[in-house]
Parts: C-alpha cells; structure tokens; sequence
C-alpha cells in the first residue's frame, strides 16, 4: 500500500460498499468508513460510535457519499468527532 498522493488521485472516488468497516482506504491509510448521513456537525449516530468504539483510542475515518469515499477524514474519540476536514 502506497500513500503517495499520486495513489490518492488514481482512487478518489471509487465505489466501495464498507460503511462501518474497518479497511484501507484510497491512500492505503487504515480507516473506518463512514456514510456522510452518520454525521452531524461535530457528532456521529450510535452506530458508528459503536463502530469505533472497537478500536483503542482515536480512530481515523473516511467519508463515504452513497459509497464513494470523500476527500473528507477526521478522527474519532470516545464516541464523538475530534478533527476532521
């Protein structure tokens, strides 16, 4: 897995069907994947802070827009959004 931005720009994007999955994302960065509908301003529904809530402390995520990851990524904590973009 590369995480060139030349490798970004190849896969931004692309179709991927992994809303609250764990995986590698566009830049080869490990991820939990969340629809853009699970988000609300700086708060995520309960589904994805369960999600999250498997991992230990701050968890990265991607953006999904009807299964296409976004250029939006920020990072989860203890159930609610701490930074993202």
């Amino acid at each position: 897995m590369s995480d060139s931005f030349d490798n970004f720009e190849a896969n931004f994007g692309r179709w991927t069907s992994k809303d609250l999955q764990f995986g590698p994302d566009c830049r080869g960065d490990w991820a939990l994947f969340i629809e853009r509908f699970r988000i609300n301003g700086w708060d995520i529904d309960a589904e994805a802070a369960a999600s999250a809530a498997r991992a230990d402390g701050p968890v990265f995520f991607r953006v999904l827009d009807q299964g296409i990851e976004q250029g939006s990524h920020g990072f989860i904590e203890d159930g609610r959004i701490v930074q993202w973009g």
